[in-house]
């Protein structure tokens, strides 16, 4: 399931009298209702969800006291209250609902659950520069996987190079994501793990161009941000607006004003999913094209700007 399945399943399961051992998911009617939304996450971010998400996992926390079985469901949907606090641009709160499900997945021996903690913290991590906390979560959700499938391994991997970047290691930036691309190319089939279905080259090939973007290899960086753009499915449309921000970041530092332009007009004519993420990659690749020429279409810089602070304020 995506996440916003999931935070569906749990919402039918906090208000409904579930027996422990019974499958959360197998009633028709909670089916249907997780069919209904089961694209939202993927299409239009998580930021609306985040107060469905903190309650669920209040609820379920409170649930698992009572019954152990509700345990490992309560740090899952900390973890994803973390997520979507995440995608909406909260850091603080997100990173205190990745500790209560740290603190729940050694509770409940939920290995799972603590590597894509840490896997997410990760990447919360980068995206603020510290590249030494990006390789040092990486790590420890190895340790905690250490027979990791191919997806999580090369999810791992990837996420450790954005942390080598960060801290200029060029090395270490190159193995880690030689490591990501070999174990993606050893993966068969869907991912392993249903949280991790939105991994394949064309996230990777992002992961590739914020890396490289922070060794400062801009060419490798917009070589690679073309290739997720080309490349990312449809479904996700969240995931297509950051890697074309992205795109349109570098090729305006690079003085293409015009396809930088074009990039972020379709994303805006669009329509900008409900993410924070989503605002701050746009923001920047607007910043970027306003540098190179502060003159250059000063009416179009400035409703672009004015839409995403009404869009996101």
């Amino acid at each position: 399931m995506l996440r916003a399945q999931f935070l569906l399943a749990l919402a039918g399961l906090a208000a409904s009298p579930v027996l422990p051992g019974r499958a959360p998911c197998g009633g028709t009617a909670l089916r249907a209702r997780v069919e209904r939304l089961e694209a939202v996450d993927e299409r239009h971010g998580s930021a609306g969800l985040v107060g469905t998400s903190r309650e669920l996992a209040a609820a379920l926390c409170g649930r698992a006291d009572a019954d152990p079985a509700f345990g490992r469901l309560a740090g899952a949907a900390a973890e994803n209250a973390a997520w979507t606090a995440f995608d909406a641009g909260l850091p603080a709160l997100a990173l205190r609902r990745w500790d209560v499900a740290l603190v729940l997945a050694v509770r409940h021996h939920d290995r799972a659950t603590a590597a894509r903690a840490r896997a997410s913290m990760a990447l919360a991590a980068a995206d603020t520069g510290d590249g030494v906390a990006a390789v040092r979560q990486a790590r420890a959700a190895r340790r905690v996987r250490p027979d990791a499938p191919a997806h999580l391994a090369s999810l791992l991997s990837a996420r450790a190079a954005l942390g080598h970047g960060h801290r200029r290691d060029g090395e270490g930036t190159r193995v880690a994501l030689g490591a990501a691309e070999s174990a993606l190319g050893a993966a068969r089939g869907d991912a392993e793990e249903s949280w991790l279905r939105f991994w394949g080259p064309a996230d990777l090939a992002c992961h590739r161009a914020k890396a490289l973007a922070a060794l400062g290899d801009r060419p490798g960086a917009e070589r690679a941000a073309r290739e997720a753009v080309a490349g990312v499915p449809a479904a996700q449309r969240r995931n297509a607006t950051l890697y074309q921000g992205l795109l349109a970041g570098l090729v305006a530092a690079r003085g293409e004003l015009d396809e930088a332009r074009g990039l972020v007009d379709g994303v805006v004519a669009g329509g900008l999913p409900d993410s924070a993420r989503v605002r701050a990659r746009l923001t920047r690749a607007v910043s970027a094209i306003g540098a190179r020429d502060p003159g250059y279409h000063p009416a179009w810089a400035r409703a672009t700007r004015e839409l995403l602070v009404v869009r996101f304020a």
